[in-house]
């Protein structure tokens, strides 16, 4: 696994994977139709700067499949780790949320309802309200037909995408910039044991 930071500093992506804190979750959330959330905890380290609000994060795994994309969605929260020779060492909380961050941080026009086409065509209307440069669609497979929805201004950006998708019984998912939405049942995903980095007597219930 390996987890970079972009601090908007100038340094580009930082790899962070050394200083993340074992025995600490390392948490990837997903819910149906909500943003994805990440939680790590990191040590601090001379050589890699705290982790800054807005920084861009990455996680893939060792093959280099995208495991989440998003933004740091708060300033780090510090503990006390224990003590060095150079004095006391802090590890930091690091909570990002993924890229819809971007869209729920605009304001939600007040228009009509949306309807007469497909879920992908009425998602797309979605994130034209917004106008996020930094968002691309991919939409293709949303074709069952949406009789009508209506965005709620008074609404986040990915509630009412949450809504419009739970109402076509689709999952949307916004990943590494790029917007898509599958009809529920078509998603799959194919374990193989032999594979991955998953130690199954690490797991605790």
């Amino acid at each position: 696994m390996k987890l970079t930071i972009n601090n908007n500093d100038g340094n580009g992506p930082m790899d962070y994977t050394s200083s993340i804190v074992g025995g600490r979750p390392f948490r990837i959330a997903r819910r149906l139709n909500e943003p994805v959330t990440c939680a790590v905890t990191l040590f601090s380290s001379s050589s890699l700067a705290a982790p800054a609000r807005n920084g861009r994060m990455v996680v893939t795994d060792d093959s280099g499949v995208i495991l989440f994309t998003g933004y740091v969605a708060m300033e780090p929260a510090f503990e006390l780790a224990g003590q060095a020779t150079t004095g006391a060492v802090y590890q930091s909380l690091v909570t990002a949320i993924s890229d819809e961050i971007l869209l729920d941080r605009l304001s939600i026009p007040q228009m009509g309802s949306i309807g007469g086409g497909s879920g992908g065509q009425a998602m797309q209307s979605m994130l034209e309200l917004v106008d996020c440069v930094n968002i691309k669609s991919a939409l293709s497979l949303a074709t069952l037909d949406t009789s009508e929805f209506q965005p709620d201004s008074n609404r986040s950006w990915s509630q009412n995408a949450g809504a419009l998708a739970a109402m076509i019984r689709s999952a949307y998912l916004l990943m590494n910039g790029t917007l898509t939405m599958t009809p529920v049942g078509n998603v799959t995903h194919s374990l193989n044991e032999s594979q991955g980095t998953l130690s199954l007597s690490g797991l605790e219930l």
